[in-house]
């Protein structure tokens, strides 16, 4: 299957939360979480050769039987938290939906 490329640009809110200082607090736990990713820091592009072994792990995550309770939506199995989780989560998808495209 084709994969879309990386365009490995930065978004700044991902600056904007960490503060003026750059750093993240302190959890709890007492973890350090300043060095931690997040979903808008760039990231190098995957290689042909590291998509096909992601798919081939994705394959075989696919069929442990331990998650069907992530294999259905949210919707189907606790419409209950639907008027919460719908403000949460903008774009929906279930592991199922992700083990079908496969």
């Amino acid at each position: 299957p084709k994969r879309k490329k990386s365009t490995g640009s930065v978004n700044s809110t991902a600056s904007s939360r960490r503060g003026s200082t750059g750093a993240r607090s302190t959890t709890s736990l007492g973890l350090n979480l300043s060095n931690l990713p997040t979903m808008d820091d760039p990231v190098e592009p995957v290689t042909e050769t590291q998509y096909e072994k992601l798919e081939e792990v994705m394959v075989q995550f696919c069929k442990v039987p331990l998650l069907a309770e992530f294999s259905r939506p949210v919707a189907v199995l606790h419409p209950e938290l639907m008027s919460v989780y719908s403000k949460i989560v903008e774009n929906p998808v279930d592991l199922g939906k992700v083990c079908r495209r496969l």
